[in-house]
Order: C-alpha cells, then structure tokens, then sequence
C-alpha cells in the first residue's frame, strides 16, 4: 500500500524522511517555555486570582501535552537525529508525566506492527465479541484511560521485552520512583496537585480522547480505514504538533511530525478511501449518538476516488 500510494512522488516522500533539528528544536524550546510560564503563573495565582491559575494550568496543559507527543515521535526514532539523543530526550519527557519511555514503545511499536490483526493490544474488538462491554471500554477509555495504562503498562511491557529492553525498563522506573519521591519528600500533596497534578489529569483526559478518535469506530482491517485522518483547524494542528493526521502516520511513521501537513496534501489526493472528520468534536458528538445504540458503524468513511491511487502530486 505505501508502495502504490508512493509512486511518483518518491522523491517527495523521501524528502520528507529527513530530520530536520532546528524545527524540532523550536517545537521543544516553545513548549517548554510554556511550562515555565505556566508554572509562574500557577504561582502567582496564589496571591492574586482563580483566573491567574486556570491561564496557568491551561500553559502547563499545552505544555504537558506536546511533551507526550513529542514522546510519541521518539519513538518513532523522528525526535533526535542521533539514537542515544534520541532515547535520552524521550525518557525525560515522559518522566514529567511519569512513563516510561521504553514501556510506552514497546506497547506502541506492537500497536504499529499488528494494525487491525488480533494482536493489536489497543482494538477493543479483539478482546470481545461484545458490542456493550466495547462501548464500555470506549467509555471507560475516555474516562480513565491513561491512569489505567499508566498502571498496566509495566507489566504487559514486560511480558513483550527483550533482556536490553527488560533492563532499561529497570532504570527508567528506578529514575521515576528516584524523581517523583524527591518530589513528594519536598512537596505536600496538596502542592504537587497544585502544580502537577491538575493539569496531569486533564493531559490524560486529552490523551484518552485523542486514543478514541484515532482507531475508534472505524474499520480495523482495512490499512486505509483503520486509522482517522482529523483535517483540524491551523492552532490545533501546532498544538497537536500534526497528530491530527494519523492515518498519514500509520502509513510513515518514520516521517516525523512537522512534515505529516505535507505528507497529508501529498497523499490525500491519490487515496482511494479514508476515515476522516473536520473536528475532534464532530467525531466526538457523533460518537455521542452512536453510543445509545450501541453502533458501531465506521464514523467519517468517504470515498475520494477510484480504487487506485492516481498519479497526481501534492503540493509541499
């Protein structure tokens, strides 16, 4: 399918493969000065008004939220040029939500690896013929989604890892437990939940929801279909850093993703099908009236053209 996709734009799409470290650099220095204006002001509030603290939580949630997309690209290897950069970067970031960088890709690489086959650990399907208890497990995904992988993903990590990965698993949860105990031993609950916590918990609520929208009610055995491409408005695409395009993703996931907008105006045009909505709310609102009758009709499936791929070019 990438093959035929791909042809004719080779060059193109080859061209997007490449790295480039000055625009990630700026993704990491933007975000990161978001956490500490957010992290000030969060402060600040203490002494003047709610309002100063809901600007401020809203900072560190943008903050906090790339860091977990930025995260998701090293594991694609499309963070830092370099592996150990690579690796380094990607551990850090997803200590400040406290994850495990090496659990998180072993789980998400099998995720890439087996799309739409039974051994796709994030398909709700292959865990139940169900319709009720799927929708409740969307439910309870939206719900409390994260907070449970961030429970069950240390053992089902481990199940799939090899003895390299086994022993990174060691020292990056020797670091969390070193890190969030510093914290906890200078910190009251109270501060950390302050701080931390809040915006913590509705970075999760986001991820759930970006977890739904991605795969949910689409059609899992189909490389096309099984993957939802959100055509969101400009501020959403640079807060999402473009994971808006994840079906464009699951096709490369070795091109990094402030190159998926232009992957996205190359492909579009030579697919022959796709699952698509024009805001995470459309999809969301017709989730909502899907649920009460337990549908699970794919949401957002269009037919763009015929069942080859054309030989147009997008624009970069």
């Amino acid at each position: 399918m990438r093959r035929e996709l791909s042809l004719g734009i080779e060059s193109e799409v080859g061209e997007l493969r490449r790295l480039k470290p000055a625009k990630r650099s700026a993704e990491v220095l933007t975000f990161v000065a978001f956490w500490v204006v957010g992290l000030v002001l969060i402060h600040h509030s203490k002494e003047s008004t709610a309002l100063s603290y809901a600007v401020g939580a809203l900072f560190c949630v943008v903050a906090l939220n790339a860091f977990v997309l930025l995260l998701h690209e090293g594991m694609h290897n499309t963070l830092v040029g370099h592996p150990s950069g690579n690796d380094l970067l990607a551990v850090l970031l997803g200590s400040t939500v406290g994850i495990s960088y090496t659990a998180y890709k072993i789980m998400h690489l099998r995720h890439h690896d087996f799309l739409g086959e039974a051994s796709d650990p994030d398909d709700y399907n292959n865990y139940t013929n169900s319709r009720r208890i799927v929708w409740m497990l969307h439910g309870m995904r939206l719900a409390v989604g994260s907070l449970l992988y961030l429970i069950m993903i240390p053992h089902q990590a481990w199940k799939y890892a090899t003895l390299q990965e086994r022993s990174r698993l060691c020292a990056e949860y020797a670091f969390l437990l070193a890190l969030y105990g510093s914290l906890w031993a200078h910190f009251s609950p109270a501060q950390l939940a302050f701080y931390h916590g809040i915006p913590i918990l509705i970075v999760g609520w986001l991820v759930n929801m970006r977890g739904f929208t991605q795969h949910g009610l689409a059609v899992s055995e189909d490389p096309l279909l099984a993957s939802r491409s959100i055509h969101a408005h400009p501020v959403v695409r640079f807060l999402l850093l473009n994971e808006n395009y994840h079906l464009e993703h699951h096709l490369f996931p070795e091109i990094p993703s402030y190159h998926l907008h232009h992957l996205h105006n190359l492909l579009w045009p030579r697919l022959p099908r796709a699952v698509k909505n024009d805001s995470y709310s459309e999809f969301l609102l017709a989730s909502l009236k899907a649920a009460p009758k337990l549908d699970e009709t794919p949401i957002g499936v269009v037919r763009l053209h015929n069942e080859n791929p054309t030989p147009g070019r997008g624009e970069l």
